[in-house]
């Protein structure tokens, strides 16, 4: 309930009362001796995500570091939740100008969701964009391409092509 509240908050503007409750919510999991799990490390996450929203990019990324620690030595990376932080690690590494670091952490997540089959989500579309903005920012025009396609040909899939996720991709293939 606490980490549900702080992700409430936080997408309702109010970092420092997602913080208190991801505080609070991190001191139980750190009691019942949970923050060693897949649970902790999305809890881990979601700190990260919240500090990264309101441009606490160094913050984002100790949290990131940390859930990724976790998800690694539980032997969870390759779920939909360890792809989930590589992304969202990897967004906050591409805010901080280590587009090296985000692309590393962008093919990751991509190779696992290809092993897994699990690239025809939303999340797999999210971090096609990822991948396609941060190619077209280096200039790899073609690259973005490629990724803006197959994210559209996954909306195609998943019979989402009318939503607005679906209509940004569009977009940034009009604008590639």
């Amino acid at each position: 309930l606490l980490r549900s509240m702080g992700v409430a908050k936080s997408d309702h503007g109010d970092l420092a009362g997602a913080l208190d409750a991801f505080a609070e919510s991190q001191g139980i999991y750190t009691k019942m001796r949970k923050l060693e799990s897949p649970l902790g490390a999305s809890l881990l996450n979601d700190i990260g995500m919240a500090r990264a929203r309101f441009k606490d990019l160094k913050g984002a990324s100790k949290a990131f570091a940390e859930a990724q620690r976790i998800f690694r030595h539980t032997n969870t990376i390759e779920t939909p939740d360890g792809c989930l932080l590589l992304m969202n690690a990897g967004n906050n590494k591409k805010a901080l100008d280590d587009i090296d670091g985000a692309m590393k952490l962008f093919s990751e997540a991509r190779d696992i969701r290809d092993r897994t089959s699990s690239l025809d989500t939303p999340d797999g579309v999210r971090l096609l964009v990822a991948i396609g903005t941060t190619l077209s920012e280096q200039g790899d025009h073609d690259g973005a391409l490629e990724a803006f396609s197959e994210a559209y040909n996954l909306h195609t899939r998943m019979d989402t092509l009318d939503s607005p996720s679906a209509a940004s991709v569009l977009n940034y293939i009009g604008s590639t």
